[in-house]
């Protein structure tokens, strides 16, 4: 991947077409995942589960409720930020072995978020001992890093 660049209406990178790839599967996964907060079927005994949806509250029975009420509409916007990052993916300008992603400045936020939350499901995975995931957090980093450098 190349750094961000300002174009006039937003953002644009170069990545490799798998960086492309991986990034829009990253982005359809936790789409998935908040889809199924808001839907109340997540095993919140998951690290990574419970460090995107932390309790709100100390009491058991009060965090419960509050993710009963709130929940649906915080993966709502969440599955958002993440739609965003697909579309930015299924859209991007291919050329041989490379895609030039455009992010609109309407978006960049949602992108900020979507990399926030990849990255922090794969940090957790890899303090569970799944190191495999390391350098794919070490490249969202540089992703993010550089997105809101040229910011």
């Amino acid at each position: 991947m190349h750094a961000w660049q300002k174009v006039h209406d937003g953002v644009e990178a170069v990545f490799d077409l798998d960086e492309a790839k991986m990034l829009e599967n990253l982005a359809e996964q936790l789409k998935r995942l908040h889809r199924a907060a808001g839907q109340g079927a997540l095993n919140f005994e998951d690290p990574a589960v419970l460090r995107l949806y932390p309790d709100a509250y100390d009491d058991a029975e009060e965090a419960h409720e509050f993710r009963r009420l709130a929940l649906p509409e915080l993966a709502g916007a969440r599955e958002r930020y993440h739609d965003a990052v697909i579309v930015g993916s299924v859209t991007a300008k291919r050329e041989g072995d490379t895609a030039t992603v455009h992010v609109g400045s309407e978006e960049i936020d949602d992108w900020l978020r979507a990399l926030s939350d990849m990255r922090l499901v794969l940090t957790t995975r890899v303090e569970q001992g799944n190191e495999a995931f390391q350098g794919v957090t070490d490249w969202l980093g540089y992703v993010q890093a550089t997105l809101l450098e040229v910011l």
